[in-house]
């Protein structure tokens, strides 16, 4: 094998390791510009209202850097409860548990109710509760 060609096929190697960096790259700034832009009054669009209620509750992964979750307020039907559901203990992220009817954390099992207050620990406090509201029939979230 020629110099030339031994270099050529080093090239070709380099490049080829550095695709998955380039292709990560691009899907990170891909979803973070897909994400609602968050208006002057300081709320932000997490979905619409016909997707709260047939899903029951809506989540969003990035919400101005967090993850939310918003349902409708089992007090009343006009109201909303949204949480900020990073669990206070280590940061995992809360998953709505529908048979329950309460927030589980995956990593360590602390429990939350849908207001964010919290159940069973270990964590020691609840969940960041959030401002929502509808409007038209979009619903949006404030922090």
């Amino acid at each position: 094998m020629k110099r030339r060609e031994f270099i050529n096929w080093v090239g070709v190697g380099v490049l080829a390791s550095s695709l998955p960096i380039a292709i990560a790259a691009c899907r990170t700034t891909a979803e973070s510009t897909a994400d609602a832009p968050t208006r002057d009054d300081g709320f932000t669009e997490i979905g619409s209202v016909a997707d709260l209620d047939s899903q029951a509750v809506l989540t969003h992964d990035d919400v101005q850097g967090i993850p939310v979750a918003v349902m409708r307020d089992p007090a009343t039907s006009e109201g909303l409860l949204a949480v900020n559901t990073l669990c206070p203990h280590r940061a995992c992220v809360v998953e709505w548990d529908s048979g329950s009817s309460l927030f589980s954390c995956p990593c360590h099992d602390s429990k939350f109710e849908a207001n964010g207050d919290l159940v069973d620990g270990p964590a020691s406090n609840g969940l960041e509760r959030l401002d929502a509201t509808i409007e038209e029939d979009t619903v949006l979230v404030r922090f």
